[in-house]
């Protein structure tokens, strides 16, 4: 996982499991949907002008109209007519619509809850970059419900999604996850074929010597097991150590292109997944293909203000320009 936690992470004691940290987390760090999402205008411009604008199609002007009838701010509170602007803005694309309508439906404020409703609108939030979203469907993925098949592979995924975007929650959720299975003691016979989770940690393992002596073949072998479980996270380490290697008899361009389309399948446009199919295409002489794709990663770690791991693709890309493979 190439996405870093913050460092007020890092100092946490693993004192309980991985289930219980994370639920309490979740239910203590995410203020209620009212106080953030849905407190309306602080704008001076009258209820009167924000109507017409938004009876014009501004989704930006729906959206705070929306606010406002939910919350009763400069107009009568009027959950319906909240909702009518919120849908009329989500319908325009508007992601914070979007995930609003998530939260009312699946919370049920002031209304019948409706699970189906809510969740179609997070995954549509989720699915168009909405760090919030992408949280919550990462933990609605682990929990289940009536509406959405429990699926800890996408949880993994929608949590990653939302830790690489900023979302303090989700880092710890993951770090929480790795880190703690990454201290306990794993009985390789009784792994569970389909429990992508554990291998992926086992292969961390190995690779980093964690509790354990260093051994990379057997951190390949637990990696490629999760992999081809669908863990996308897998995917990219693995096309990462293949490319990257300073080792020869692990060193495989081939592999590391095969598995760095593999995860950006998955993982779509995260900037991890780019910045490895760059080291990747590096790693079989296709030098122009590797400064393209390190530029675009470039580009995506500053907008998300990810100035560290920027810098280090700037200088992967020096090396790119200069027709040499990067080497850790």
């Amino acid at each position: 996982m190439r996405c870093k936690s913050k460092t007020f992470a890092s100092s946490l004691m693993i004192a309980c499991s991985c289930s219980f940290l994370f639920t309490a987390y979740a239910e203590d760090a995410i203020p209620p949907p009212q106080t953030e999402l849905m407190m309306g205008t602080e704008d001076h411009d009258t209820p009167e002008s924000i109507q017409l604008d938004a009876a014009k199609g501004d989704a930006n002007t729906q959206l705070t109209l929306a606010k406002m009838y939910f919350s009763g701010n400069q107009v009568p509170k009027d959950v319906a007519n909240a909702i009518k602007w919120y849908r009329k803005a989500a319908e325009q694309n508007n992601t914070e619509a979007m995930f609003c309508l998530s939260e009312i439906y699946r919370n049920g404020f002031d209304i019948e809850k409706d699970e189906k409703q809510g969740i179609m609108w997070l995954q549509k939030a989720a699915n168009q970059g909405h760090v919030l979203a992408q949280c919550d469907l990462g933990i609605a993925y682990r929990d289940g419900s009536s509406a959405l098949a429990k699926n800890e592979i996408k949880s993994f995924e929608w949590l990653e999604k939302a830790a690489c975007g900023g979302s303090d929650l989700a880092k710890f959720a993951l770090m929480v996850s790795v880190n703690a299975w990454q201290q306990l003691p794993i009985n390789e016979k009784t792994v569970d074929p389909a429990d992508f989770k554990t291998q992926y940690v086992l292969g961390k393992k190995y690779w980093k010597g964690a509790q354990c002596p260093v051994d990379k073949k057997k951190a390949i072998l637990w990696y490629t097991k999760s992999a081809q479980q669908g863990c996308y996270q897998a995917m990219n380490e693995l096309a990462w150590l293949y490319a990257t290697s300073p080792e020869k008899e692990i060193r495989n361009g081939t592999k590391a292109l095969e598995y760095a389309r593999k995860a950006m399948k998955k993982g779509r446009m995260l900037p991890e997944t780019i910045d490895t199919f760059a080291a990747a295409y590096a790693a079989n002489g296709q030098f122009d293909e590797a400064i393209t794709a390190e530029n675009r990663a470039i580009a995506l770690f500053n907008a998300q203000d990810r100035d560290g791991e920027a810098k280090a693709a700037e200088r992967r890309l020096i090396i790119y320009q200069h027709k040499r493979p990067y080497l850790e």
